[in-house]
């Protein structure tokens, strides 16, 4: 399960209750989140210990910092583990922890013990999913738990957003300081001075699916809260994306909501998609990115050469054809009908480019 959230500063009464609703597990993933600027030292004096004391089941495990750190993670239930992620700035030789002097082992990158490596991932400066304005926009570090201005560094939110679209899952708490994590223990069972309230909603999934040559897009909410519409956005490099439709949202609800999009002209090749979330305060987040491979050439008509008709295979009714002359004149434009049938019985013998959704062919017309 995919969370898009926002932050609110509560109160020490709703800290109390959310507390107590953290121990219901989900057993599909539970993410536990420890963040902060300075990072920590390489002994075990210094470092950032993790006890897993809770039998909580997948526990996903997010790392934030902008020097580099050494974490290691024990406990009885340190098997529960599933995932551990490291995400900040530069691992490599930020070493604030170490001043005044700077030891040789300061160059090292950072380092996460206690559970299988297979499980650890590295990742360095990653673009942050939610846009907030007090933070940076990428996950570069914590500063405060606090919201406002967050001195160069990231907001809880959008460290907490990082992690729930990389892990999934039931967002449990997240443990964040300024300073250095000098020699500092935490236990799963009691962790966490940042509690978020998961706004504007909660989303079970968000997937893809290639159907007879158009993408079949769906997502389901489990509640929303000032949910104002949904973007869908499209890329074909997975780096710049242009929005393609928009979706309602449903307010404030806690009822579960089926949503569905169709792109009815997916690009030759990969299409990736992601959805902007959009309050009703304009502030946005973003889903995780979901993906499609077309290998079908939509432009496929018959007959060509042609003297009166073409009909076309891939396409649907109210697509708009553009044919043009070779030295770039255009001599038909129309959209097709029920029937996919194009009347060309006005064009003069020759060779001609027709065109649909930037794609061209050539139509040869004899009579």
């Amino acid at each position: 399960m995919k969370v898009l959230i926002k932050y609110i500063v509560i109160t020490s009464l709703i800290l109390n209750l959310i507390e107590v609703s953290a121990q219901v597990c989900n057993a599909s993933g539970n993410v536990v989140i420890y963040s902060n600027y300075d990072g920590s030292r390489e002994t075990a004096a210094g470092r950032l210990n993790i006890v897993a004391d809770a039998n909580i089941p997948n526990l996903r495990i997010g790392i934030c910092s902008y020097e580099r750190v050494t974490v290691n993670i024990t406990g009885p239930f340190v098997g529960n583990v599933t995932a551990v992620r490291y995400a900040g700035f530069n691992a490599i030789g930020n070493c604030n922890c170490y001043w005044p002097s700077t030891p040789p082992g300061c160059a090292v990158t950072s380092t996460i013990t206690g559970v299988p490596t297979g499980i650890i991932s590295y990742c360095v400066y990653p673009a942050a999913p939610y846009n907030d304005p007090n933070g940076w926009p990428n996950i570069i570090c914590a500063y405060q738990c606090a919201g406002g201005n967050q001195g160069g560094c990231n907001t809880p939110a959008q460290v907490v957003a990082y992690f729930m679209n990389v892990f999934g899952g039931t967002f449990r708490s997240h443990t964040t300081q300024y300073s250095c994590w000098a020699g500092a223990t935490y236990s799963v069972s009691n962790s966490g001075n940042c509690c978020m309230v998961v706004l504007p909603i909660e989303l079970a999934f968000f997937e893809t699916e290639l159907n007879n040559e158009r993408t079949e897009i769906r997502w389901k909410t489990l509640s929303e809260t000032n949910n104002k519409h949904f973007e869908i956005e499209k890329s074909l490099d997975a780096e710049t994306y242009q929005s393609i439709g928009i979706v309602n949202g449903h307010g404030t609800t806690k009822e579960v909501n089926n949503y569905a999009f169709v792109d009815a002209h997916p690009s030759k090749g990969v299409n990736y998609y992601r959805l902007k979330q959009i309050d009703t305060d304009g502030s946005f987040s973003y889903s995780a990115i979901s993906s499609v491979y077309n290998e079908i050439d939509q432009i496929q008509f018959y007959p060509n050469p042609s003297d009166k008709s073409i009909k076309f295979e891939k396409l649907h009714e109210g697509d708009k054809i553009s044919i043009k002359n070779l030295i770039g004149e255009t001599v038909l434009e129309e959209s097709l009908l029920s029937d996919k049938i194009l009347n060309v019985s006005m064009l003069s013998s020759g060779t001609y480019l027709i065109s649909f959704n930037g794609k061209t062919k050539k139509l040869i017309i004899i009579k």
